[in-house]
């Protein structure tokens, strides 16, 4: 007798698959670091991977012609320019040799900056940072760092007032600002925290508030209204704070897992309620955090009150609508990419960028599009069919499924991955 399997079960084992192929990519891509460390000592760039040799090549293409570079003794400063006589003219100064460093938006950034015997800036290079790039775009361009040339001690540096900042990285220009302060004032001998140094952004405290403020709404549940807390959330969390989960954030993490110990609080606060929400409750983050999700239910609440009732349809099951999950190919895609040591531009897929930060160029406002035109037909389309975030979501349901007791009749009343439409 053949035994055919129904659409439960096919769905089930699709479902599985999907799952197995995600962990191993993930096996991969965390591979991979360990894998070339196991090679020795590699090149980048046809550069030795030794710091201290990219630091003197960097050190000698920023020192005066006119100044030979010597090494230094007195971190931050690595090395000095001196003149025939032998009088230090000029200072290196690496702030990844500082203690007292500050965060930008996911952490440090490591910095070059030259200055002169009269304490006066001569050039800042970024060697390396983890925020997300097209966030921070511009930060190690010419424009941005020679604003700094020719501060001394003394001078304020402060965002939008000293020097033109990048629009949605404030917490990094402050970050930088800051460092280069701290950096020349301990090359003078001065504490590097006074009182003429940069403050330090509130922003932080005002983004723990903001998602204290929706965890509370979303935790009232069936006790207000769906559409009031959509908007209060979406207000929260897309329009007032700019926080969500992004592809960037696995990317980040995937590519240098040490990052994850310099994150600044306000994002570690994030991540963590996230991810509680996503393992306690099925869907957890979509349904009730993404400011994503609750701007597509909005606009099902506003399609819903607006269409004439149908009786005929009020008595009848919907088909099920297919929908070609796009945002898993985006997903893998990336997995892919970063096995292979690239770094894709994850979070300009993403529809975040263009709908609350104003960025990813006319390719963003077509996502966005899509991604409201679809909601209008389809409840949670872009969840369904474009969130590259959404199959990681659907793989971690299929994987809590193995720790649950079957249903008496052979079936997982739960093991339903669509995104929900309703709070639960």
């Amino acid at each position: 007798m053949k035994v055919t399997m129904g659409p439960f079960e096919k769905a089930k084992d699709s479902r599985q698959e999907g799952l197995a192929f995600s962990v191993v990519l993930l096996v991969i891509v965390l591979a991979r670091p360990w894998l070339s460390a196991t090679q020795g000592m590699s090149e980048i760039n046809g550069k030795s991977a030794d710091p201290i040799a990219v630091w003197r090549e960097i050190a000698s293409a920023t020192v005066s012609p006119e100044l030979r570079l010597v090494p230094a003794s007195h971190p931050p400063c690595m090395f000095e320019g001196v003149d025939e006589s032998g009088k230090v003219k000029w200072y290196a100064i690496f702030t990844s040799t500082m203690w007292d460093r500050t965060y930008g938006y996911v952490g440090p950034i490591d910095l070059m900056i030259g200055v002169d015997e009269k304490n006066r800036i001569t050039a800042v290079r970024v060697l390396g940072h983890h925020e997300t790039p097209s966030f921070v775009q511009g930060i190690d361009e010419p424009w941005f760092l020679d604003q700094f040339i020719g501060k001394g001690i003394e001078d304020p540096i402060e965002p939008g007032i000293d020097f033109d900042g990048i629009t949605r990285a404030t917490i990094t220009t402050k970050a930088i600002a800051a460092d280069i302060r701290s950096g020349i004032r301990l090359l003078a001998g001065a504490p590097a925290g006074s009182s003429s140094s940069v403050a330090p952004s509130k922003s932080m405290h005002w983004n723990i508030w903001c998602l204290a403020g929706a965890v509370a709404i979303s935790l009232l549940g069936i006790r207000l209204p769906r559409p009031f807390s959509s908007v209060a959330i979406v207000g929260l969390l897309g329009v007032a704070t700019q926080q969500f989960l992004s592809m960037a954030h696995l990317q980040m993490l995937l590519r240098s897992p040490s990052a994850a110990f310099y994150l600044p609080s306000a994002l570690m606060v994030f991540l963590a309620v996230a991810g509680s929400f996503a393992i306690v409750k099925p869907r957890g983050y979509c349904v009730c955090l993404c400011p994503m999700g609750r701007v597509q239910d909005l606009l099902t609440a506003l399609i819903q009150t607006s269409a004439p009732a149908d009786p005929v349809a009020q008595t009848s099951l919907p088909a099920d609508p297919v929908v070609y999950p796009i945002g898993r190919v985006i997903c893998w895609s990336g997995l892919i990419a970063l096995g292979f040591s690239a770094a894709p531009p994850l979070e300009k897929l993403e529809v975040f960028t263009p709908l609350f930060l104003n960025g990813g160029g006319p390719l963003g406002i077509l996502l966005v599009f899509a991604a409201l035109t679809g909601a209008v037909v389809l409840p949670r389309f872009y969840c369904r069919a474009l969130c590259p975030l959404n199959p990681l979501f659907e793989d971690l349901e299929t994987a809590k499924g193995f720790w649950k007791k079957p249903h008496p009749l052979g079936r997982n009343t739960e093991d339903d991955n669509e995104p929900p439409t309703t709070p639960a």
